[in-house]
């Protein structure tokens, strides 16, 4: 496998672990005693946004993120625990190393 479609697959299986663990926080939310209703489709949908806007600032503000991004420009970035409910939230960027190797850095965060 070349590098690049090394750093594609890695970036791929991100973004599907990125958007699974951030639906499952939201199904896990929706059974919590206070709330009844699964969120609706508008919510996602804002949540989502939110989430795509919130990853590009962290990209370019962030000093551990930026450095990162510049080292390794085919990493990728994610949010983990995005909205707080199961966790700190924490940026959490990846890059293949050597096709080998992975190297995750995680930057707690708070909103």
């Amino acid at each position: 496998m070349t590098p690049n479609r090394e750093a594609s697959a890695l970036e791929a299986w991100t973004v599907v672990r990125s958007i699974a663990a951030m639906f499952l926080g939201l199904l896990l939310s929706a059974c919590h005693p206070s709330k009844h209703a699964l969120p609706s489709q508008a919510e996602l949908s804002a949540l989502k946004a939110d989430y795509e806007a919130s990853l590009k600032s962290a990209k370019r503000t962030i000093p551990f993120a930026i450095e990162f991004l510049r080292l390794y420009p085919e990493g990728a970035a994610y949010w983990s625990y995005y909205t707080g409910q199961a966790g700190q939230p924490t940026l959490s960027m990846e890059a293949l190393l050597f096709g080998r190797y992975e190297l995750t850095v995680q930057v707690p965060v708070a909103f």
